[in-house]
């Protein structure tokens, strides 16, 4: 009889102890329960949408860009197809395009013509004015060798003051031809100058007041009036 019972005991304490080994541990159990549980559906849906827009920013990013690759030959030479050519201008007419002169030279246009006759009515005055003034200075100069040869008793004397006279008296008739010439082109070049159609008021300037050769001692030359 004691026997049996010790052999049922250490059938049951065998028992227990198989259960005990099969059963896993508490944390075990929980780790395993959380890997099978499926994720939430709110969840998988809003990773879903973040990478359908991550995907559809690139796209429209590559869309608006354009990848161009450099090489050393694009380096070397440009891009023609990037670079445009610039229009070449027409071609001047017939009528805007002023024609070879008998020297070969271009022809001024109106404007260059009429700046050109300007500076020549300029320099043409400038002329005018210089021999009004030798006129003036000759005069003087003939009567003060008029004065010492009246007043010379030396007969040597008095034919070396008339002989300065009588060179003096042809510097004087040439110097009024001078001014004659120098004043009817200055008439000429007015004239010109309005066929041209310069300004009544840019010639007026050029022109000025032209001073008149004054006689300050009687000599017996030609009229200088014109």
């Amino acid at each position: 009889m004691t026997r049996l019972i010790l052999a049922l005991l250490f059938v049951t304490l065998s028992l227990g102890t198989l259960q005990g080994q099969e059963k896993p541990p508490p944390d075990h159990k929980k780790k395993a329960e959380e890997k099978s549980r499926p994720q939430d559906p709110q969840v998988q849906s809003s990773l879903a949408e973040l990478a359908r827009k991550t995907r559809q920013e690139r796209q429209e990013v590559r869309r608006g860009q354009t990848v161009t690759t450099y090489t050393n030959a694009t380096l070397k030479q440009p891009d023609r197809g990037k670079v445009g050519k610039m229009a070449a201008p027409p071609p001047p007419s017939a009528q805007d395009e002023p024609g070879p002169t008998a020297e070969g030279e271009q022809a001024l246009t109106p404007e260059q013509e009429i700046d050109a006759l300007a500076q020549e009515i300029t320099a043409k005055r400038a002329e005018y004015v210089t021999a009004v003034n030798a006129f003036q200075v000759l005069q003087l100069s003939m009567n003060n060798l008029r004065d010492r040869y009246l007043q010379e008793a030396d007969a040597s004397a008095q034919e070396k003051f008339e002989a300065d006279l009588t060179r003096t008296m042809e510097d004087l008739k040439t110097n009024e031809q001078t001014i004659k010439s120098l004043k009817a082109e200055l008439t000429e070049l007015q004239a010109k100058a309005r066929s041209l159609g310069m300004e009544p008021s840019r010639l007026r300037r050029l022109i000025g007041r032209l001073p008149e050769p004054a006689r300050i001692i009687q000599i017996p030359l030609e009229d200088t009036e014109s």
